[in-house]
């Protein structure tokens, strides 16, 4: 923590991540905008959408902040030692401004704001383990990304992300809605008024955030990463 210096190199990676965050949720929320409630009946657009949404902003900012654009993957990146803990908190101030775009972006344009980028088709429980292991399944595969043992990973970033995204979309959306960023599912039930469902979300990723973190850092890591600076 004592190396965290607030400079334009970190004014530059906070942009990065509430532009891309922005990025991400306004396309991937832009399937709402028709008014139509997506819940059981398809998982194909969903996936299609928030793959290529998150694949999007991921290809344009990897380089410059690491494109977490999320919270429980800067989470997660603090407890491994790739982020130091006052950035991960600059990092997720950045995310939820990013959310609140994105979202009120699409508020703005979708003909009816019913359950807008909110989507979820079972009880709370079922949200709560669907989501557990859907972000303990993104997360893994930023810590694969992470890991000194991975040549190269940024350039492959993208397409991880995006396909893992889409995957679990299509498995998990009837059931959960594959929200997988508590920023997200936070700015959705702020303007939707749905604050009955925020809690199964909020508790699926904070566990997920530090299972996944301690356990590559003390049980898979070969060697402590280099923090961001």
């Amino acid at each position: 923590m004592g190396n965290f210096k607030f400079d334009k190199d970190v004014a530059k990676k906070l942009f990065a991540e509430c532009t891309g965050t922005a990025i991400a949720i306004t396309l991937g929320c832009s399937l709402f905008t028709t008014g139509t409630i997506i819940t059981i009946q398809d998982n194909t657009a969903p996936a299609i959408v928030w793959g290529f949404a998150y694949l999007t902003a991921v290809q344009i900012f990897a380089f410059l902040s690491g494109a977490h654009l999320n919270p429980a993957v800067s989470g997660t990146a603090a407890i491994v030692g790739v982020m130091e803990w006052k950035m991960m908190l600059f990092y997720m101030l950045a995310q939820f401004i990013g959310a609140f775009i994105g979202i009120a972006l699409s508020f703005a344009v979708a003909p009816s704001t019913t359950n807008l980028c909110l989507s979820y088709g079972s009880s709370e429980m079922k949200i709560f383990g669907v989501e557990l292991f859907a972000t303990i399944f993104l997360l893994f595969t930023y810590c694969a990304a992470w890991d000194t043992r991975s040549e190269n990973a940024y350039d492959t970033l993208p397409l991880r992300v995006g396909f893992i995204i889409a995957a679990l979309s299509f498995a998990t959306n009837s059931i959960s809605g594959c929200h997988l960023n508590f920023f997200r599912t936070f700015v959705a039930v702020l303007m939707n008024g749905k604050w009955e469902i925020l809690w199964p979300y909020f508790v699926a990723h904070l566990i997920a955030a530090c299972a996944v973190g301690c356990l590559w850092r003390f049980l898979v890591a070969k060697e402590k990463p280099e923090p961001m600076t």
